[in-house]
């Protein structure tokens, strides 16, 4: 007879994929099994959900936590229920793909007593970025425990996820995995691997799903201590055991192996890392807790520059460094903190009060910091007060060529200049800095003779957007200010009635509209407003106003299945989210990036619109995605020079 397998399902929020990990386990070729789900109070229906699906089936037994515990423990309490000789834990949003995995695991664990795990390769799949690669173990056969313990995570991988791993229960049980306070990947493994060999097949079992919400890249160092302590407790058993002949050694390896996955993941604040370190410390070799301390000294600090003011794009431009450069420490002067609230999150972002200007940089301490970096959009206008051009500006930056500190500028375009001063300064700047990479041909073409100048398209066409379900009928109108842009109130006035004629279309044809302020600093929010007064109760036109969450914005922004781009991101964002788009331009730098690019989407000069001007919904369009994934490789080069100097420096 089958001996049973216990499968542990840990879950939260999970209504949209754990259907699919419990029928991939349904159909396995091997029947003797229960699944065992413990939820840990979602709030999205998935137990509502579960309970309509499975509650008939006896070999799924659904249980739910009394409060919100975290995966780890509800694996805990899962593994306390389970009744088979062998084990398996599965996350909730994982599936199988070879129905035959569970046999031919069992078969070699019937016949080798002393193996305690046999383990498979995986399939991993980038949700977000809607792609899939193979992990395949770099190991294959019986290992012996003690080899792989001593080489566990370095030369020799362990399988992505636990789900692609069937454990003896009596290997785990012997192995006091129940004084585990939370059950993560590593703590089974090595609590099995105390017990007996692994065997390790040459297949792949299924597929592993990586997106923003996965443990594995929301961690904090309450989380990483207590992995430190789990793994100061195989040292201690490996030292009574007498498995490997210098444990110290080990347990070195291993915490250095953690810690530098923990910062190298996960943006660290100093308050964390010293926490780390106080427990590294008391628990590992000095020569361990150098190597720790030289890690975390190799940080670079690096002064940030952008139009920080709300603004959707600018803000865009800010997140996408803060997450790709982890293990930097940004800082930005600003003389409101409130238009960095949200991204002060970011414990990678350090803000200091101060005015954003060239008077403000020129007296800064050039070795303050290791590099300069310029990010973003319209900073080269001839009379801006943000961090604008003046002499000041460029001595600040030959003063940062002369002492060999990287100053580069990021996503830009230049314009609109009024004097030959003006342009020639620009050009003795722009020969002084490190790298400049221009968003716009027309820009690059100015300056294309310098060195260091180059072109790629608009850096926020690289952001991972997340992917969402399009509202039926939806519209959306990214809105300007066009008092603010073009002096205009005539053209103000026209561009409202524009719109109101418009929407009112667009309602008659069932459809629904959502309004978007990209930035209430620059009077979005007041054109909205005026618009809003034409429809007071009508509940088919929807305001989306941008406080600084850039999440919660572009997780409305995506459901648009078209979309009026009067802001400049508004029509990249479009892009990204695949969105059928008409385009009111403000500026020649939005015409230019749409000639640049061959996008072959409609748009008009808003000082060529008319009130009576019918902008029908049969003439919007979407560039396809054969164009649009080109230009998204080509603008990953934005910031190539950046990331080399951060790699060699």
């Amino acid at each position: 007879m089958e001996k049973l397998i216990s499968v542990i399902i840990p879950t939260y929020n999970r209504k949209k994929f754990i259907q699919e990990a419990i029928n991939s386990v349904l159909e396995q070729n091997y029947k003797n099994l229960e699944i065992i789900i413990v939820d840990d109070c979602s709030n999205d229906d998935t137990m509502e959900i579960l309970k309509e699906k499975y509650s008939s089936n006896e070999r799924i037994k659904l249980y739910s936590n009394e409060k919100n515990s975290g995966a780890g423990v509800s694996r805990k309490f899962g593994y306390s229920k389970a009744s088979g000789e062998y084990l398996v834990f599965m996350d909730d949003d994982d599936y199988y793909t070879n129905m035959e995995f569970f046999s031919r695991a069992i078969q070699i664990l019937e016949q080798n007593h002393n193996i305690s795990f046999v383990s498979s390769s995986s399939i991993i799949e980038y949700v977000n970025e809607n792609k899939k690669e193979k992990r395949i173990m770099n190991i294959c056969g019986r290992i012996k425990n003690a080899d792989y313990l001593l080489h566990f995570q370095q030369e020799y991988m362990k399988s992505s996820s636990t789900f692609t791993t069937i454990f003896r229960k009596a290997s785990l049980e012997n192995a006091n995995i129940a004084d585990v306070y939370m059950l993560n990947d590593s703590s089974i493994y090595l609590r099995a691997l105390l017990e007996g060999d692994a065997y390790i097949l040459e297949e792949i079992s299924g597929t592993y799903r990586v997106h923003s919400s996965n443990i594995s890249f929301n961690l904090n160092a309450k989380f990483i201590i207590e992995n430190l302590m789990e793994k100061k407790k195989i040292y201690e058993e490996i030292e009574k055991r007498k498995l490997l002949e210098n444990p110290q050694k080990w347990l070195d390896r291993q915490v250095l192996l953690t810690a530098s996955y923990f910062t190298s993941s996960t943006v660290v604040n100093e308050n964390e890392f010293k926490e780390l370190l106080t427990w590294c410390k008391n628990n590992i070799s000095k020569e361990a807790e150098d190597i720790l301390m030289e890690y975390k000294n190799k940080r670079k600090r690096i002064f940030l520059m952008a139009y920080a003011r709300k603004n959707v794009g600018d803000d865009l431009f800010i997140k996408m460094i803060l997450e790709k450069f982890k293990n930097v420490d940004f800082f930005m002067k600003i003389t409101n903190e409130e238009y960095l609230d949200e991204l002060s999150r970011f414990s990678n972002l350090h803000i200091l009060i101060g005015a954003d200007t060239d008077d403000e940089l020129y007296d800064m301490d050039i070795e303050e910091y290791d590099g300069y970096l310029y990010i973003g959009g319209s900073i080269f206008m001839e009379g801006g007060k943000v961090y604008n051009l003046s002499p000041k500006f460029h001595d600040f930056v030959k003063r940062c060529k002369a002492s060999n500190k990287p100053f580069c500028y990021i996503s830009s375009n230049y314009g609109p200049y009024k004097t030959s001063e003006y342009f020639e300064l620009s050009k003795a700047n722009f020969a002084d800095c490190t790298d400049i990479c221009f968003r716009d041909k027309y820009s690059y073409e100015l300056f294309k003779n310098i060195q260091n100048v180059r072109y790629a398209p608009d850096y926020a066409f690289t952001y991972n957007m997340k992917k969402e379900d399009k509202i039926p009928n939806s519209v959306g109108i990214s809105v300007v200010n066009v008092k603010k842009k073009n002096d205009s109130e005539e053209k103000q006035d026209e561009y409202i009635s524009l719109l109101v004629k418009n929407i009112k279309d667009y309602i008659k044809s069932n459809h629904k509209v959502y309004l978007y302020s990209f930035c209430e600093y620059e009077g979005d929010e007041v054109t909205i407003d005026a618009i809003l007064e034409e429809f007071k109760g009508n509940e088919s036109v929807i305001p989306v106003k941008y406080n600084g969450d850039l999440d919660k914005f572009f997780e409305i922004y995506s459901k648009m299945e078209y979309m009026i781009c009067g802001r400049f991101h508004a029509m990249i964002l479009s892009c990204v989210c695949k969105q059928k788009m008409f385009v009111t331009s403000y500026s020649d730098k939005i015409d230019n990036v749409v000639e640049d690019l061959k996008l072959n989407i409609p748009i008009v000069r808003l000082e060529k619109i008319k009130k009576e001007t019918s902008v029908p919904l049969e003439e919007f369009i979407y560039p396809g995605d054969e164009k649009v994934t080109k230009i998204i490789e080509e603008a990953k080069k934005q910031d190539e020079i950046f990331e080399k100097i951060l790699t060699n420096s």
